[in-house]
């Protein structure tokens, strides 16, 4: 590993929505973290990315062996892999689209193991939960592990 006192965070849909997000909320709130954003080259825009993160354009469904060699470059010694990527993000995703995520996501997760990430975080869509997002009952504060699930959800028992 390299010698940093920064906690390296890798991203992948890394000029996303949430990659966008999350990575301007980690390097203006500390300088502790190195952000390397992950992002597909045709969504690779001037202007999208924190003046402090690094982008990687890769097409991490079709990659090729220096795809692979920079992964592993940029995963080796990472803190952390945030996984936000996806073919289709939206609601109307095809089964074609969401296996190509899984796939990708599988290969991402492989090379973690294989680098020694110490944290993956797997950040699902919201839209597998159930309808909690459209239900205007819910809330900001109000789904809690005592809830009731919703379709799409796996009740967790705090007893087990």
């Amino acid at each position: 590993g390299k010698m940093s006192s920064k906690r390296t965070i890798v991203i992948t849909g890394g000029l996303g929505n949430l990659g966008t997000k999350l990575s301007h909320h980690l390097l203006e709130s500390s300088a502790e973290y190195s952000v390397t954003l992950l992002e597909h080259p045709n969504f690779v825009k001037p202007g999208v990315a924190h003046k402090d993160a690094k982008v990687l354009p890769i097409d991490l469904c079709n990659p090729k062996d220096e795809d692979e060699a920079a992964l592993k470059g940029v995963l080796l010694g990472a803190d952390t892999l945030v996984h936000f990527s996806a073919v289709n993000p939206y609601p109307n995703a095809n089964w074609s689209e969401s296996a190509q995520s899984m796939d990708h996501g599988f290969y991402i997760f492989q090379l973690a193991v294989l680098c020694k990430v110490r944290r993956v975080i797997l950040a699902s869509s919201n839209h597998v939960m159930g309808g909690y997002k459209d239900d205007e009952t819910f809330g900001p504060g109000s789904v809690y592990p005592h809830s009731d699930p919703r379709v799409g959800t796996v009740p967790l028992d705090p007893q087990t």
